[in-house]
């Protein structure tokens, strides 16, 4: 076993954002301990702690660094605190070399993909334009400092529920920090509390939170009409008694009279009791023009793609026109004219909307109501009746529903733990003649190409980054139905 004062050399990157060093030799030269290293990054070596010890790995922290090559200085100064851009030590051009051995890891290991293939066709991770201030979307946590007992506006703290305020976080313009601290002095005032979980020890019955300042999300958009730019601020809170929303409501229109550049202040509620920044009750709408309300625009492919502030959307529109281009590249250029689409979790329309013009129908799933009515309103916006976009979860009778065309393309851009298993096994069925997988996790990606390899073959793949410093690499994948499974 590892003695924790051995120095272990790092040689990559887990899809989390761990270091990887291999110790020992377990039963054959083949079988090397496998050891995750928590703030470990390529071009060190360190000694470490052991936090959990496995069969065939080991779960560790950095206890020391003894050396390291290659490493730049933190580019934020809350980098050991708030852990939200690992690699952000790692020069960019490495960033993005560890990124595509990320994903290419995963779809030779999980995948089973032939090495061949990938070493030819993934030549690289495609570079975001910005590595700075690229988000136009950030989620803020409330918390409350344990000394002074301040309410605190700010990130996660790595590992925890506390609160760290990184007002030199280089990912969002800087006006997004003047909102957060105007709003940290306003909820101080207030003498409503943070919202925090209770220790395992003080769990209450079917009671697992208390307080009442949760989140606040800031977008940077456009206004729908002029197409000026400006912020907008998602207020989340537990649920309101009368005072308490009439305090939240001064605090916006404060807000509103403080910043012009701010469009609109949103409050909702949420009384699940958990940390998900996610509203389930929306309580009020204030805003600095008529015409804004909760929505906002922001540009893909020099298309205005109108969403409401709680909408999903990418959030480096930069690299995602990238991405956006990538799917319009990977969709077989061949199709008949009756042609049809099927877009799965298609949000408020984007990337199918672009593609749509291509298609005689467009029929497009989304879960959130909001977003699939935003789907059909920017549809036709875009003057594209054939595109319907229907409000319900994915699952395989509404697929069935779908599936009637013969020649039929179907885009799926699901969450991290990518297709439920019955979802897949219906499309396998259903067997549309090409699937273009968008992925923000290649190892959901990679297990669910292993699972539609008896059917399907992986004809490309690419790797784009758009969340520079951080773990996270997008893809997007063309499978084809294979000839012998032309007959259904």
């Amino acid at each position: 076993m590892i003695d924790e004062q051995t120095a272990l050399v790092i040689e990559g990157i887990s899809h989390d954002g761990r270091g990887i060093a291999r110790i020992g030799k377990k039963q054959s030269a083949e079988n090397p301990l496998v050891v995750f290293v928590q703030g470990a990054l390529p071009g060190q070596t360190v000694r470490i702690h052991v936090i959990k010890k496995a069969s065939h790995y080991l779960d560790a922290v950095v206890d020391c660094v003894i050396e390291e090559h290659g490493l730049r200085s933190p580019l934020c100064l809350a980098e050991e605190q708030c852990g939200g851009c690992p690699l952000q030590r790692l020069p960019y051009a490495k960033q993005l070399f560890w990124k595509k051995e990320m994903l290419c890891s995963a779809l030779k290991r999980i995948g089973h993909i032939d090495h061949a293939f990938l070493d030819d066709s993934v030549d690289t991770c495609l570079a975001s334009p910005l590595t700075e201030c690229y988000r136009n979307k950030m989620e803020f946590a409330f918390g409350k400092d344990e000394r002074s007992q301040k309410i605190l506006l700010g990130l996660r703290h790595k590992n925890s529920h506390s609160v760290v305020t990184p007002n030199n976080c280089i990912l969002i313009d800087k006006k997004a920090f003047q909102l957060t601290q105007y709003l940290e002095e306003e909820a101080q005032k207030s003498g409503l509390a943070p919202y925090t979980l209770l220790p395992r020890k003080e769990l209450q019955q079917r009671k697992k939170g208390t307080g009442f300042w949760r989140f606040a999300i800031i977008r940077k958009g456009l206004s729908p009409a002029s197409l000026q730019e400006g912020f907008w601020l998602l207020l989340l809170t537990s649920p309101c008694s009368q005072k308490e929303g009439r305090v939240v409501q001064q605090i916006g229109e404060r807000l509103l009279s403080q910043f012009d550049w701010l469009k609109a202040f949103v409050h909702e509620e949420r009384y699940a009791h958990d940390t998900l920044p996610i509203g389930e009750k929306r309580r009020l709408v204030l805003s600095s023009e008529k015409d804004q309300a909760s929505h906002l625009a922001l540009m893909l492919t020099k298309t205005p793609f109108h969403l409401d502030v709680s909408s999903f959307f990418q959030v480096n529109l930069a690299a995602a026109d990238i991405l956006a281009q990538k799917i319009l590249e990977a969709c077989p250029n061949d199709l008949p004219l009756h042609a049809q689409l099927i877009d799965l979790y298609a949000g408020v329309g984007a990337p199918g909307l672009l593609l749509a013009p291509r298609f005689a129908n467009v029929y497009a799933v989304e879960a959130n109501p909001r977003s699939a009515e935003l789907a059909n309103r920017n549809a036709n916006r875009l003057s594209l009746p054939h595109y319907h976009c229907l409000a319900t979860k994915v699952t395989p009778d509404v697929l069935a529903d779908y599936a009637q065309a013969e020649e039929t393309i179907c885009l799926i851009d699901p969450p991290r733990n990518g297709l439920d298993s019955k979802t897949l096994h219906h499309l396998k069925d259903y067997a549309p003649r090409s699937i273009l997988y968008v992925s923000c996790n290649p190892a959901t990606l990679a297990r669910d190409i292993a699972l539609l390899q008896d059917k399907y073959l992986l004809e490309q793949v690419t790797a784009i980054d758009l969340f520079p410093h951080t773990a996270h690499v997008e893809s997007v994948s063309l499978l084809t139905l294979k000839k012998d499974s032309l007959a259904r």
